[in-house]
């Protein structure tokens, strides 16, 4: 159903909890992931039509309870790292002189 809804998608995964560390959550099931090339395949076509919406709504209460629903991007880390490093030895040096 996902992939014939989400036009943009470019990868569906979906994680089957195994575990849970408490009592709170105990109706999830998996945890879905929905990839998309970039920003604007996201916005532009999460849904093929309103019709396409309303059907991954419909299917959605139904096993995953009307849950929680979070968007996240992914940055690169190798860009982040340099910088952080870069500060880290700065502060190294700092600290030994």
């Amino acid at each position: 159903m996902a992939l014939c809804h989400h036009v943009g998608m470019s990868r569906y995964v979906q994680n089957l909890v195994v575990e849970r560390l408490g009592a709170a959550f105990d109706e999830v099931e998996f945890i879905a992931e929905l990839y998309f090339p970039t920003v604007l395949d996201f916005v532009n076509d999460f849904y093929d039509s309103l019709e396409g919406r309303r059907i991954i709504a419909a299917d959605a209460k139904l096993f995953a309870g009307g849950g929680d629903t979070h968007f996240c991007m992914e940055a690169p880390v190798r860009q982040c790292r340099a910088i952080v490093n870069s500060k880290l030895q700065n502060t190294i040096w700092r600290s030994r002189t």
